[in-house]
Parts: C-alpha cells; sequence; structure tokens
C-alpha cells in the first residue's frame, strides 16, 4: 500500500504540471490543494452528480475563492417567513423525510437564483449529506407570501402535500432550478467569478479528480 509521504508528493508533482500548465502563480497553488481537498472530502456527493460545478448558493461577507464551512442543523431565525411557519414546515418535513429540512444549507441549480442572495459560488456537502427537493415549489418562502400562508398549518400542510418533495435524485433536483434543502455537517464553495477569471472549469475538474483519488 502506498504511504501518505508517496500520495502527497505524487499529488503536488501533478499540481506543480497543471499550475504551469495553465500560466498559474505561486501563491494560487494553495488555492489548487484546497480545491484537490474537496474531491478528498466530498466523495458522496461527487459521486452521486453529473456536473460537479452545478449546485449552487449565494454567499455574502466572503471574497476568497474557496471557502469552507459549517452548516447549522439546529435551530435558528428563519430569513423571509415566521418561526412559527418554520416549525409548521420541520414538523412537515420531519414526519415525511425524516430530518428538519428547514435547518439547512439552500441551493440551487439556477445562477439567477443564487444571485439574489449573494456572490455565487459552486457548493460542494462535505462527506454524508441528506437533501429535499421539490419538483414545483422554487422558493418555499415566495409561495408562503404569495398565498398569504403564514403560520396556517392545514393549507401548509395540503400544499405540501401536492408539492411532490423528493429525497432522490441530486442530478434532476439541480436540474429543476428549484431550492434544494441539503443537511451535512458543512461544505466547501468556490466562487463562480474566480472560475470564470482565474481557475477555468477545466482545471478545477482536474483538481477534484485529484482529490477524489486520494
Amino acid at each position: 500500500m502506498k504511504s501518505n509521504e508517496f500520495i502527497i508528493e505524487g499529488t503536488n508533482k501533478q499540481l506543480k504540471k497543471l499550475a504551469k500548465k495553465y500560466e498559474m502563480e505561486s501563491e494560487d497553488f494553495k488555492t489548487m490543494q484546497e480545491i484537490v481537498n474537496i474531491g478528498k472530502n466530498c466523495k458522496p456527493y461527487l459521486n452521486q452528480v453529473n456536473n460537479p460545478l452545478s449546485l449552487l448558493r449565494g454567499i455574502d461577507g466572503v471574497e476568497d475563492t474557496v471557502i469552507k464551512k459549517r452548516i447549522r442543523l439546529d435551530n435558528r431565525q428563519p430569513l423571509g417567513m415566521s418561526k412559527k411557519t418554520q416549525q409548521i414546515l420541520n414538523n412537515y418535513f420531519e414526519e415525511n423525510f425524516n430530518a428538519p429540512f428547514r435547518f439547512s444549507m439552500l441551493c440551487t441549480g439556477n445562477m439567477s437564483l443564487a444571485d439574489n442572495f449573494g456572490y455565487p459560488y459552486v457548493v460542494f456537502p462535505i462527506g454524508d449529506f441528506k437533501f429535499l427537493w421539490s419538483s414545483k415549489i422554487e422558493d418555499i418562502n415566495d409561495v408562503m407570501w404569495e398565498n398569504d400562508l403564514d403560520g396556517q398549518e392545514i393549507p401548509i400542510t395540503r400544499l405540501l402535500n401536492n408539492a411532490n418533495y423528493r429525497t432522490t435524485d441530486i442530478n434532476a433536483a439541480i436540474a429543476s432550478n428549484n431550492e434544494i434543502m441539503i443537511r451535512a455537517n458543512g461544505y466547501y464553495g468556490i466562487r463562480v467569478s474566480h472560475m470564470r477569471n482565474e481557475f477555468p472549469p477545466k482545471l478545477v475538474l482536474k483538481l477534484l479528480k485529484i482529490g477524489m483519488k486520494l
């Protein structure tokens, strides 16, 4: 079996070759290593998704090319809805899908939707993860407001029963362009604008593949 030192040495040689090919500056090498770590630590997600660069999230207050964040899975103040409505939704999701999915990371395959919430990042759930999405609802907050359903348990439950929520097929979820609720311990993100200007998608995909082999 290969030693860790041998694996690390081989990986660094690959990265140096790619850095030379893509004319990367020396300070970009650390970012390349961080993207390799995404491939290493996000295998459960990357093994399921057809396009690793398709899951998006708008994030404010950050400028780094690569970020790593924890996902809050506990009780928190909701944005765009009352706590009562949030609790009704979580009770429904726990009863039907075994998790309070409003305590999660909200993502989408829709660039315009992600852009509404901050700088668009391609995101990667770390380790094992669960997800929930509806083929009919783009944003549950908007549906609550449009139908004036704040805190009304019976009509909210009726709406959810007809929403075709699912916990399978991450590729269909992304392609739907609808809201995807993801529960995991954390996630990585790669800033979309930096991929356009500094780290081209072909390079990012190669780095992810290197990481997935570690």
